[in-house]
């Protein structure tokens, strides 16, 4: 993983996501600022130090990425995934309006499928974006037994 610097602040990985934002939003989602094409840093010739501006910071994990669906402003995830291995098929699967109705089935759902216009070895999967386990946090022994019980579930 390389640090942002100040002169080049985009990642090679995060290269990969300012190249498809345009498509990404003619497909309904937006990315945060700092992977729109015509981005410039804001703490540019500002004096401010880049690590307490939002934009400054980073995605270190390249196969993730938030985003906002555009039609309703609901946070999501994109998830970029490998079409050749079982991943879509079984999230799909999973997703499936009778597995959902399942109390048991406590997967995250698919929202979308999204293949990429420039290889057919990638496709991006749009899941909710979750809170924390501990967000917000315990306050009694019997919810954290409660929570340890539905993991291990």
């Amino acid at each position: 993983m390389r640090w942002p610097d100040f002169d080049n602040p985009l990642t090679k990985t995060e290269e990969f996501w300012r190249d498809r934002q345009q498509f990404l939003h003619q497909r309904g989602y937006l990315l945060r600022p700092r992977f729109r094409p015509d981005w410039k840093p804001s703490w540019k010739g500002t004096g401010l130090c880049p690590w307490d501006i939002d934009d400054f910071l980073f995605n270190p994990r390249s196969s993730l990425i938030d985003a906002v669906r555009i039609a309703d402003d609901f946070k999501v995830v994109l998830k970029l995934v490998e079409t050749r291995r079982e991943e879509i098929p079984i999230a799909r699967y999973l997703s499936s309006a009778s597995l959902r109705a399942d109390s048991r089935n406590r997967t995250v759902p698919i929202l979308d499928v999204i293949p990429l216009p420039d290889t057919d070895d990638k496709a991006l999967l749009v899941m909710p974006l979750l809170r924390h386990f501990e967000d917000p946090p315990f306050s009694y022994l019997c919810e954290v037994v409660e929570a340890v019980r539905q993991l291990l579930q």
